[in-house]
Order: structure tokens, then C-alpha cells, then sequence
């Protein structure tokens, strides 16, 4: 569980006087029962979509369609270049990975 997540059950169940297990329960029951709308809700924000006839780049921003410019641009700037070898972090009592 994500640490927001988690503070945010805390304190639910502080001010409900519930116990956190009871609202996990709840809330587990709740996205089983009705898990169409959560994911409907959920993860949409960011969808990029193409414009069939304009090959435009648009996202669907309070109802309204709106272009997006050069949206893979900037993610690109802001990227570092991760270095091809990492250094050894294997301490003496830790297990080592070993490829298969």
C-alpha cells in the first residue's frame, strides 16, 4: 500500500473511530462490487489520443478535447541517461542475484 494511501486510512480511522482493517475491508469490498466505475475513474487522466484525420495529439481535459504539442518532446528533456554499469551493492550477508 502506498504510503499516502496509507496515512490517509490512518487518519479516516482516527476521525471515524473505526479500526483501519474495517475501512481496508470496506473499501476492498467496494472497488469488488463496483470495480467498472473505479477503473473508469481511475488512470484516465493522462491518455494521449491521435486524431485519425489530422494526426494531432489531443487529451480529453474536462470534457473538452485539447492538442497536445510535441507531448513525447518533453519528457524527453527532462530524461538523464542512466549509466550502463551499477556499482556493487552486495553486502557479505545479503544473497547475490545470479542471471539463469
Amino acid at each position: 500500500m502506498p504510503d499516502d494511501l496509507h496515512r490517509k486510512l490512518k487518519i479516516r480511522a482516527a476521525v471515524d473511530g473505526e479500526p483501519m482493517s474495517t475501512l481496508a475491508e470496506r473499501a476492498i469490498g467496494f472497488y469488488l462490487d463496483h470495480s467498472d466505475v473505479v477503473d473508469g475513474v481511475q488512470g484516465a487522466a493522462h491518455l494521449v489520443y491521435e486524431c485519425p484525420s489530422c494526426t494531432t495529439s489531443v487529451v480529453l481535459r474536462d470534457g473538452d478535447l485539447m492538442a497536445v504539442e510535441a507531448h513525447g518532446d518533453l519528457h524527453a528533456e527532462s530524461l538523464t541517461e542512466v549509466p550502463d554499469v551499477v556499482p556493487s551493492s552486495v553486502r557479505s550477508d545479503e544473497g547475490e542475484l545470479v542471471p539463469c
